[in-house]
């Protein structure tokens, strides 16, 4: 998590079950080498069009290149929310929502999941405008060549004060889409 005192910015473990507020993506060896990088200009991208809210970068950690992403489901970063206990905010990824376990959470083998049935779920549950922001996420992660918008990477968030919203997606790049090889151009 972060610390920020005044003039001195630092990281520490989240411990004893204090929220985190930060996810960290050390840079994987080998052709995963590029995943942050380009995980990091889809966000900003995303961030950019007005499809996310939280911040991203790269950071050094010992010699260690690691995307530092800011956690979408903590009382900060959440429209009308109260205080909660530890700053956490409910959130339900849409296989959650649509009920879905074991084998149902993979479309391609004919699953619960379907763009329909989120779209239906985002529509009974959460803001009006929400609906027209997973379209867009949807388009934008299609257009940037991310196939991997699933179920488990969109969800909603479930407030102290009761309301219920799309939740930000904070995948903006799939491993295998943004894979570069020395045999192949990048994808």
């Amino acid at each position: 998590m972060r610390t920020d005192a005044p003039g001195n910015e630092s990281w520490a473990q989240a411990l004893g079950g204090y929220p985190s507020t930060h996810i960290l993506k050390p840079q994987l060896p080998g052709s995963f080498a590029t995943v942050i990088f380009h995980e990091e200009y889809g966000s900003r991208l995303a961030r950019a069009l007005g499809l996310a809210q939280f911040d991203v970068v790269i950071a050094d950690f010992a010699g260690l290149p690691t995307l530092v992403v800011e956690r979408v489901e903590r009382v900060e970063r959440v429209e009308r929310c109260e205080r909660s206990d530890a700053g956490r905010v409910h959130q339900e990824d849409m296989n959650q929502a649509l009920g879905a376990s074991g084998n149902e959470k993979y479309q391609s083998i004919r699953g619960a999941e379907s763009l329909r049935r989120i779209a239906d779920v985002v529509e009974r549950h959460a803001r009006p405008q929400d609906l027209v922001t997973l379209a867009r996420m949807v388009v934008f992660t299609v257009g940037i060549g991310n196939f991997d918008i699933r179920a488990k990477n969109l969800g909603l968030l479930h407030t102290a004060a009761g309301s219920i919203q799309l939740a930000p997606t904070t995948m903006w790049c799939r491993r295998h889409t943004c894979r570069v090889t020395a045999n192949s151009p990048s994808q």
